[in-house]
């Protein structure tokens, strides 16, 4: 009965863990919309004194020209960036135990099943736990 308290009391804790979590995470969300949005407009305000800027020395038109040349070029590199980017070592790593301890508990699950019941009936609980037991 214990164990069935213990249980209880920790899925509701982690209950209560999770919706603070969301919580916070909402309002975390929040905060950093406003805070792009107060960007784009510092990012607007700063295109058109740069536009302000260079209207006495070049004009208008071509002021605007220059401000909307120097986007492209940053747009289109950092679009470069984002269409060439590859998984990095640590995430092919990640995979690659990720997909090793699928397989293994896949395995450990066949074990289990299969022999467990078999192995239990021939007396031989220890050998059936020495082979699904997690490998180090």
């Amino acid at each position: 009965m214990r164990v069935v308290q213990l249980g209880k009391v920790a899925a509701q804790a982690e209950k209560l863990r999770l919706q603070t979590l969301l919580s916070r995470q909402i309002h975390r969300a929040i905060y950093a919309v406003v805070a792009a949005i107060f960007a784009l407009a510092l990012f607007a305000a700063v295109h058109v004194a740069v536009a302000l800027a260079l209207t006495p020395a070049v004009g208008a038109l071509f002021a605007t020209l220059i401000v909307a040349a120097f986007d492209l070029i940053v747009a289109l590199a950092l679009g470069a960036v984002a269409l060439f980017s590859k998984p990095g070592r640590v995430e092919r790593e990640a995979l690659l135990v990720r997909e090793e301890a699928r397989s293994q508990l896949a395995e450990a699950t066949v074990m289990s099943v299969l022999l467990g019941p078999v192995m239990r009936r021939a007396g031989l609980g220890l050998v059936h736990r020495m082979l699904t037991r997690p490998r180090r």
